[in-house]
């Protein structure tokens, strides 16, 4: 009998045990992929800039100017790291190469690959001018083309890195000199799987009203840099099953991104986005144009640091100017905005939470000679 109580004890404990554990695991997962929903009024509004001309403005997902765009992308030409590769289309003898030198694991980490940009209608706006053979699902939903710029990535890579790939991480598209943020949205299952493939939204932001359906950018030059890891992935307080419903979460998430990455692999965020506008104007007849631009742009780059280190007065509050760039990277989702906010100050300014734990973007480290800036997240403002 007592045999028996005891025995029954233990299986009680286990299953106990085992309840608790799966719940928990539950939870955590529920709390990282289930937050929030998007409102029915932030579908409405993102519904209406589902359009073919005219649809979500360019500003609205564009990284910031500081962030070092053309170096991204040179940088990745110089990548060594892969184990994976693909034609950029059916038949083409142009082959792109997935690389993993930045899969680092730590702030930052991602995936890279240059190749051209195939125009991808998966999705509700599967029947889009001159698409031959459109689906009307994406891989994590029923994506809108025309407003979620979103990327095409090999079916097989995904099925074999699901833990680095969810779906919806954040991603970074440098094509003509910019670069703009948004989502890993579908895969590509074609037999041969092909790489280089974006939203119609994409499609047009980089390169205009000439692209369709059937008649993309051909030319491997756009750089596809995808952030890793279930934190890279876009919240869904921020993202419905068809719309991306704020654009100023996954543009604050790319900056935050990228600002990590590039930091990680040594490269200066102060690149200004003069030196990106002459890159991509490479012509030896307007040397001296892009010669002049880059002389100007950099006095506008020093001008801006000069001014960002003169936004505390001496009484020690914040003037208009810096209450405008603490209202610029507000964030509503669960990563706090200072480490965004840390990026426009000037590196004798750091940035702490009204607990006074300081946040440090991309290792930045504080000391006795440096500006405090405490961040009320109530008020959205900054303070000494």
């Amino acid at each position: 009998m007592k045999s028996t109580f005891v025995s029954t004890i233990a299986l009680l404990s286990i299953t106990l045990a085992s309840t608790v554990g799966a719940s928990s695991h539950h939870a955590a997962f529920a709390r990282r992929h289930h937050r929030s929903r998007s409102s029915g009024s932030a579908v409405s509004s993102a519904e209406k800039l589902n359009k073919a001309t005219g649809g979500t403005p360019a500003s609205e997902f564009e990284a910031d100017a500081s962030l070092p765009a053309v170096a991204l992308a040179a940088a990745a030409l110089k990548l060594k790291k892969s184990s994976s590769s693909y034609p950029i289309s059916d038949g083409s003898k142009t082959i792109s190469k997935i690389y993993t030198d930045w899969s680092t694991g730590k702030a930052g980490s991602a995936l890279v690959f240059t190749a051209d940009m195939d125009v991808d209608c998966d999705g509700i706006d599967y029947k889009c001018s001159k698409n031959p053979d459109g689906d009307d699902e994406t891989d994590y939903g029923a994506l809108a083309a025309y407003e979620v710029p979103y990327i095409v990535i090999p079916e097989g890579y995904v099925n074999a890195q699901i833990k680095l790939l969810p779906g919806n991480n954040i991603v970074a598209v440098i094509c003509g000199g910019k670069m703009y943020y948004g989502i890993f949205g579908d895969t590509n299952g074609d037999k041969p799987e092909v790489i280089g493939e974006a939203s119609w939204r994409f499609a047009q932001t980089c390169f205009g009203d000439s692209i369709s359906g059937n008649n993309g950018h051909a030319q491997a030059d756009v750089t596809y840099i995808v952030f890793t890891g279930q934190d890279a992935v876009m919240p869904s307080s921020a993202l419905s099953e068809t719309y991306i419903t704020s654009f100023s979460t996954l543009k604050s998430m790319g900056d935050e991104f990228v600002g990590a990455l590039a930091s990680s692999i040594g490269l200066s965020h102060s690149a200004s986005s003069s030196s990106q506008s002459s890159s991509a104007k490479t012509s030896s007849s307007t040397k001296e144009t892009a010669s002049a631009t880059n002389t100007s742009s950099s006095q506008k780059a020093s001008a801006t640091s000069a001014s960002a280190g003169a936004l505390v007065n001496a009484s020690g509050s914040c003037n208009g100017l810096l209450s405008d760039v603490a209202n610029r990277f507000r964030r509503t989702d669960s990563v706090h905005p200072v480490r965004s906010f840390q990026m426009a100050m000037p590196p004798d300014i750091v940035v702490v939470s009204e607990r006074k734990a300081l946040i440090t973007d991309v290792h930045r480290e504080s000391s006795h000679s440096k500006k405090l800036l405490i961040w009320n997240s109530k008020h959205g403002k900054a303070q000494l």
